[in-house]
């Protein structure tokens, strides 16, 4: 991202790519294989017959002008966003080709997509303003602005409000998502930098980049309702929906500190490995995912227990981080160009991607099954990657029943007419469900009976099925008008 009136911004820490980490991916155009690094031909062993999976569907090169900063997903017309920061532009990707450009505003960065609304989000951090486009026409329809500096983007799809971190300006722009105009900012502290949001709680939670802190602001009224003070360098912020507890990588700490979210309370931290860096939540297995920007790799925590049970190595500067339906992880390793693909049952890589650029941010398509990578390509603009990952189906039934479930298609259950019926539990033990987005965030805790979906956008959900504190099932739900 370009910086720009004297902007103070977080420091992060980026490699040069050396021939340690060996790579092997299965391509369109054939495999390819970098050097290898001494004492590694064990690892190549263990990659080989994974990686054949996941491969590089195709690349969508972007002008040589183009600086690649951001990517999201359309569900509904099946279009990949992707923010330029240079050319001051949105890319708009249908297949292997840019069907539209978009005009943005001045350094154009993060993009957020609203369901509800079928609108995508894009912070400009120079011209401090948020560009609105429609995504049925792909037209910009509104640019309201916001504070100084508007860095992260964040959408609480209960309130249909969307939640801007102006990072010089000390303060959060709220919008409404039907009108796309600001109706309240709120002082939060110095630096406000990621954010998340706790559906359970109705509460939005937001780093201090320069307070060492969490900011915690009450989304039924938009007022600040406490801040907790952490150490230095609060990076990655993540929601467990399981517990409903809020976890917060500080890189100064060596630690990932876990917050009550009924509470507002700290409640522990976990050691993890150097300079934690972003987080990524995991439903099926109630984990947090945690990169590292100067270790070269991902620690597993457990939430029930909040401590640490695994490392798992990744390629050079892990970064961004993003959990799908196949219960895997995919990590970006900007040092070494790669993409790091994590077996979430056995917390082991089981794929290291090449890639023809430094991957930055990554989107999810959860009914493709595929991942979108925003790629940087110094001296060759930049380019977006679609990686297909066929394998490892998560187990698709459940107790699904009554007028709302009209039709099964593939492997989900489609609903219609706003009403979800789930069935009672036979046997001695108690089992509890939830709804999910595609992102893993907890929507809705299910009864047995009629539940009530109307006010949730259409799209792709899941069903997670505990049984104790244990997932005994997972189900994929789509949810039409």
């Amino acid at each position: 991202m370009r910086h720009g009136k004297g902007t103070q911004r977080p420091s992060g820490v980026r490699h040069a790519g050396d021939d340690k980490v060996k790579v092997i991916t299965r391509h369109t155009t054939g495999n390819k294989v970098k050097s290898l690094g001494p004492g590694i031909v064990a690892a190549l062993l263990l990659v080989v017959a994974p990686a054949s999976a996941q491969w590089v569907e195709h690349y969508v090169y972007l002008p040589d002008s183009a600086r690649t900063v951001d990517v999201c997903y359309s569900p509904l017309h099946n279009s990949v966003y992707c923010s330029d920061n240079a050319g001051n532009r949105i890319f708009v990707i249908n297949g292997r080709n840019i069907s539209r450009t978009v005009p943005g505003g001045d350094a154009p960065g993060v993009l957020c997509y609203a369901s509800a609304v079928d609108k995508v989000y894009c912070a400009n951090a120079v011209s401090d303003d948020v560009t609105v486009i429609d995504a049925a026409t792909n037209t910009v329809v509104a640019q309201p602005r916001v504070g100084d500096y508007p860095i992260v983007l964040c959408h609480n799809p209960v309130r249909n409000k969307l939640y801007c971190s102006n990072f010089n300006g000390q303060s959060i722009s709220v919008i409404d998502c039907v009108t796309d105009s600001v109706i309240a900012t709120v002082p939060v502290g110095v630096s406000p930098y990621t954010m998340c949001y706790n559906s359970r709680e109705d509460k939005l939670y937001c780093t201090l980049y320069g307070d060492d802190g969490i900011a915690i602001i009450d989304c039924g009224t938009d007022r600040l309702r406490a801040t907790v003070s952490l150490y230095r360098g609060s990076y990655g912020i993540c929601w467990d929906s399981t517990d409903s507890k809020v976890y917060c990588a500080s890189s100064g700490a060596y630690r990932v500190y876990a917050i009550s979210g009924a509470g507002d309370t700290l409640t522990a931290a976990v050691r993890t490995v150097d300079h934690p860096y972003l987080l990524t939540y995991n439903p099926l297995a109630n984990r947090v995912y945690c990169s590292s920007s100067t270790d070269w790799h991902v620690t597993v925590i457990d939430c029930s227990s909040d401590s640490a049970i695994a490392r798992v190595p990744s390629g050079g500067d892990p970064g961004h981080l993003i959990w799908t339906r196949r219960d895997r992880i995919y990590c970006s390793n900007y040092g070494d160009s790669s993409l790091g693909v994590i077996d979430c049952p056995t917390n082991r890589v089981i794929a290291e991607v090449h890639l023809d650029g430094m991957p930055s941010r990554l989107a999810y398509n959860s009914t493709g099954d595929r991942v979108y990578v925003a790629l940087k390509r110094p001296g060759y603009g930049g380019a977006v990657a679609s990686v297909y990952d066929p394998m490892g189906a998560v187990e698709e039934h459940g107790p699904l029943q009554g007028p709302a479930v009209t039709r099964r298609t593939g492997n989900a259950t489609v609903v219609a007419g706003g009403v979800l019926f789930i069935t009672e539990t036979s046997g001695h033990d108690s089992q509890t469900r939830s709804l999910h987005d595609a992102a893993g965030r907890k929507v809705l805790d299910l009864r047995p009976g009629a539940n009530d979906v109307s006010r949730l956008a259409p799209g792709v959900y899941f069903i997670q099925s505990l049984t104790g504190r244990r997932r005994t099932s997972a189900a994929r739900l789509v949810l039409a008008r």
